[in-house]
């Protein structure tokens, strides 16, 4: 199906051969001992007879059942269940189990999602996904009062458009710029909220945040990177990763130290020694399977869609997209250098960014399992291109003089329409996206708000014209 280039993860043995193992002991264990005592006893000869042929034709039909793959199949569905069971809480062994190995298939449409936006890895596209889902359905998304990130350089959450029900009310969607921590998370959203993260191959990721953060959002220490290599930066960044970057600030206030780990929750005390430390990176690993249920490959962006779809029991309108805050630059531009890659360099390099390496070779193979697991996945990406590429071409055309694009029913999907205004998020910047969305969820705490005030019979002043309420306002929520 999809090659995997990586080093492949420690092989795990076929959950049908444990079992299968277990099962035959137990049987071997129990029975053998009332066989032999039925075959030395002056039993009916008729009957001695049977269990002789028994013991001829039973291994037979085994081995039998095995060719044909029937055995394995019906054991594996036993071990299926006890996992299924397991992931609903019905056995003792749940909390033993990373989450990530727990999460399963949604039996109805899931509209409960905390996705950890890792920066330059698609996440600005996934996040305008989760928007459109978001406010089409009327649901409660975590967003900064006046920020467009709630934060990319802490891991608290405050100043926030409080929710419409009440501080003790938890939340539907998280998609904004925050450094994951758990314990923060669970503040906001119930347990069973499905968490999702995103990763990007790491020299890629990293030379993407530097083109882009030093030509949009440059700091002091991008720009003393670039006054040292003025003609060729990023390959001046793979040589010396340190030009680019001060120790002093640390890695939150940098996009190019490992920054898909920081984004996750990677230790950020005595980061520098951490980084190179493989028990704290192995322990970090371990953290982010137990955190997260899904974890996405933009390198695989369409599989990853369709997967996610599969797994949330989405439609496929909710997952159509067009590319969004796509660094483009011109062909002569610096930033369009060839990377020039040696195996010193490549070294030199991945020490560098050695925690994000790992992260990403780790969680690559378990995604690219997942996709090859699942029955007919191939063709249902294809069908997915194939609608993206006519609403791409409805959206840049025709949605000027043709109200909607209706995408005709098939085997993967209902029929749906794509109007002009869906063309017009899709392809709205994120800062824009961001900062409607933020109105929409003002808009619906004053409505709650003005309605519980009006209850109460208090004066509404200046607070009914839906402006951001004043500290005294929360307060009474």
């Amino acid at each position: 199906m999809l090659e995997d280039k990586t080093v492949p993860i420690r092989q795990l043995r076929p959950v049908h051969q444990v079992v299968s193992v277990r099962l035959q002991s137990r049987f071997f264990f129990s029975g053998s001992k009332r066989y032999c005592e039925t075959l030395r006893s002056k039993a009916d000869p008729n009957r001695r007879k049977l269990l002789l042929t028994l013991t001829l034709v039973a291994p037979a039909f085994v081995l039998y059942l095995n060719t044909l793959k029937v055995w394995p199949m019906v054991l594996a569905r036993h071990a299926n269940d006890v996992a299924v069971l397991s992931a609903h809480g019905s056995t003792s062994s749940q909390t033993s189990v990373p989450r990530i190995w727990r999460f399963s298939k949604a039996d109805s449409e899931v509209r409960q999602v905390v996705f950890a936006k890792v920066h330059k890895a698609a996440s600005s596209t996934v996040q305008n996904i989760l928007l459109r889902f978001a406010i089409f359905r009327d649901l409660k998304v975590l967003m900064g009062n006046q920020r467009v990130h709630l934060s990319d350089r802490v891991s608290k959450i405050s100043n926030i458009i409080p929710h419409p029900g009440g501080q003790d009310k938890t939340f539907d969607i998280l998609c904004s710029h925050v450094i994951y921590d758990a314990r923060e998370i669970a503040k906001y959203f119930k347990e069973s909220a499905v968490r999702v993260a995103i990763l990007r191959e790491p020299l890629h990721q990293a030379v993407s945040a530097l083109a882009y953060y030093s030509t949009k959002w440059p700091s002091k220490a991008l720009k003393a990177g670039q006054q040292k290599h003025p003609t060729d930066p990023i390959n001046g960044f793979l040589q010396h990763p340190e030009d680019f970057y001060n120790l002093f600030t640390g890695p939150t206030q940098s996009y190019i130290n490992n920054r898909m780990s920081v984004d996750l929750g990677f230790g950020l005390e005595t980061f520098e020694q951490s980084k190179r430390s493989m028990p704290k990176i192995k322990a970090f690993l371990k953290q982010v399977e137990e955190q997260f249920d899904l974890v996405l490959i933009s390198d695989y962006f369409h599989e990853s869609m369709i997967l996610m779809k599969r797994y949330l029991k989405w439609s496929m309108k909710d997952i159509v997209f067009r590319k969004n805050n796509e660094a483009k630059f011109k062909n002569d531009s610096i930033w369009r250098k060839e990377i020039k890659m040696t195996p010193a360099i490549s070294q030199n390099f991945r020490k560098w960014n050695l925690v994000d390496y790992e992260l990403y070779e780790h969680f690559k193979p378990i995604f690219l399992r997942k996709i090859q697991q699942e029955p007919m996945f191939e063709e249902e990406v294809t069908a997915y291109k194939n609608v993206l590429t006519e609403v791409e071409k409805y959206c840049s055309t025709n949605a000027k003089t043709q109200k909607f694009y209706y995408v005709p029913k098939n085997e993967w999907t209902e029929g749906f329409v794509v109007t002009s205004f869906d063309c017009e998020l899709m392809i709205m910047s994120e800062m824009k996206f961001v900062r409607y969305a933020q109105k929409i969820q003002w808009k619906r705490y004053t409505n709650a708000h003005t309605e519980k005030l009006t209850l109460h019979g208090e004066n509404l002043g200046s607070n009914a014209t839906g402006k951001p309420p004043t500290a005294r306002d929360q307060k009474l929520n």
